[in-house]
């Protein structure tokens, strides 16, 4: 088995762990994931024996970092050898591979940065304010730069050698600002529509939030916190406000878990287990189905609570959805075999398991169907209620997969 070593500052917390055994019939062969934590102010000698041990180990694969990206680069740039044309013109590395005793880095955050931005914030009114300014907030100054940004670009960090590297490395000028914080004015001054992202790292590396709690988000801006984990503060103080200044609010999962499935226009990989279609089917006379959205579901949010509707009733609630449990997949299905629904629980195999819920959904079902279900999803943040309507197939010979974009603007 290999092993794909995890580089941060404290992996041990790291959704990772849980979701790699449900990633692994996607891979070619056996991985599992080792988490390294190296402290945020290492020495340049941490990254060269970080390097050393992979290519020493026999079992590594190589190594996925988050952190410590801008300065495994520049600590290390001379271990590697090959770099690919992001990674030296971005200056960082974000992906290792070891090939033999030959090492390889790669930057693949412009491109995963870039594919969420563009969804999120697909109108690309107003301006981007970006607090911090590592490697994640260069990867989408990069990106931003590649493709064209109508309004300014503003940065603003502490660390000033993190301000010079971002506006030397970029293409098109940015605005940049000095100091701790708290960032409130900046914010505020943003105009209507404006994205605003927290790459500070706050809220998960180190507590706190780059505002204070009176910050005031522009009416209609693209809200990204980075962080998925931690105590979320700016998340948080966003989600707030989400209701009276239409705010569109993003957390990091996203960015770091996006459509793991192969799609083309003539193809449509979806993702099965024989063993849970065998639990969750095979009740006669109703139907049983999964939605799956990588946007996780959220149903104790209040203003930014998601809707999931089955025949008009809406089975994401505080109860089955909690945003601790960042549901990925829901599956409906008449549990209890008795012809009826109860959302007072969750199931409990399907819900002991990461990012699955079960409901208890009782859908009246034909073989041959005689008439459709209807399924809605209502996103938080706006945009239109989206409709499927599926035939109404027997569970016992049948089962549904319902496949959901992650975001308003895509279309069936």
């Amino acid at each position: 088995m290999a092993d794909v070593l995890f580089v941060g500052v404290t992996t041990g917390g790291s959704l990772v762990h849980r979701a790699m055994p449900l990633w692994q019939p996607l891979l070619p062969s056996p991985v599992r994931v080792r988490g390294v934590d190296v402290h945020p102010q290492a020495t340049p000698a941490r990254y060269v024996k970080l390097l050393d041990d992979i290519c020493d180990d026999p079992d590594a694969a190589g190594a996925v970092v988050s952190a410590h990206k801008i300065r495994l680069f520049d600590a290390a740039r001379e271990r590697f050898d090959e770099l690919d044309p992001i990674a030296l013109a971005c200056g960082e590395v974000n992906a290792v591979r070891r090939d033999g005793s030959s090492l390889r880095g790669y930057a693949r955050d412009p491109v995963s940065v870039g594919r969420v931005a563009d969804e999120i914030w697909p109108e690309r009114t107003g301006d981007v304010v970006c607090l911090g300014a590592g490697g994640t907030a260069l990867a989408l100054a990069f990106h931003l730069a590649s493709t064209g940004t109508p309004g300014q670009l503003v940065c603003a960090d502490r660390d000033p050698a993190a301000l010079e590297r971002l506006t030397r490395r970029i293409a098109v000028p940015v605005a940049t600002h000095l100091g701790e914080g708290p960032w409130d004015d900046l914010v505020a001054a943003a105009p209507p529509g404006s994205l605003i992202v927290d790459a500070t790292g706050m809220g998960k590396d180190r507590p706190g939030s780059p505002t204070s709690d009176r910050v005031r988000f522009p009416d209609h801006a693209v809200v990204w916190e980075l962080n998925y984990r931690g105590d979320l503060r700016f998340l948080r103080l966003a989600r707030a406000q989400a209701a009276d200044r239409r705010l569109h609010v993003h957390d990091g999962w996203t960015l770091f878990c996006y459509e793991p499935f192969v799609r083309s226009d003539y193809t449509l990989r979806l993702l099965a287990s024989p063993a849970v279609e065998t639990y969750a089917g095979f009740r006669p006379g109703s139907m049983s189905a999964v939605n799956i959205r990588y946007k996780e579901l959220w149903g104790d949010q209040g203003a930014q609570n998601d809707r999931l509707l089955i025949d008009g009733l809406n089975v994401c609630n505080a109860t089955l959805c909690p945003i601790s449990k960042q549901v990925n997949a829901f599956f409906a299905f008449d549990r209890n075999r008795d012809g009826q629904t109860d959302l007072s629980s969750p199931d409990p195999v399907l819900g002991s398991l990461p990012f699955i819920q079960g409901g208890d959904v009782y859908v009246p079902a034909s073989s041959p169907p005689d008439g459709t279900a209807t399924w809605q999803l209502d996103s938080r943040g706006g945009g239109r209620i989206r409709t499927l309507k599926v035939p109404n197939w027997d569970s016992a010979t049948d089962g549904v997969t319902l496949q959901w974009n992650d975001f308003e603007r895509l279309t069936f």
